[in-house]
């Protein structure tokens, strides 16, 4: 389409489709709360964080009360670290390869 004028060509309307509601989504509002995928998702990742949490904090407390040493306890704490980190690699790993 060209100008009347021959000049320069006219602009061209765009147009924007509507942005598209989420799987799930009824009415013109989504309520994430209401969503059971995400409230699965929720809970089982509060749950891992805390477990992860209390038991970094726990394992050297029980360490220095089972040895009374804050070295072996510290020892203990290092082995434990490695350990969480081996699995995570090996885990994320085997994750990649499932995908």
């Amino acid at each position: 389409m060209a100008d009347p004028r021959g000049d320069t060509p006219a602009a061209v309307p765009t147009v924007v489709a509507p942005p598209q509601e989420p799987d799930g989504a009824t009415g013109s509002s989504y309520r994430l709360e209401r969503d059971s995928t995400y409230l699965t998702w929720l809970a089982s990742d509060t749950a891992t964080g805390t477990a992860s949490a209390l038991g970094t904090f726990a394992i050297p407390l029980i360490a220095i009360a089972v040895t009374g040493s804050a070295a072996q306890a510290g020892v203990i704490s290092g082995v434990s670290l490695a350990a969480r980190l081996i699995a995570t690699l090996v885990g994320g790993v085997m994750a990649d390869r499932r995908n």
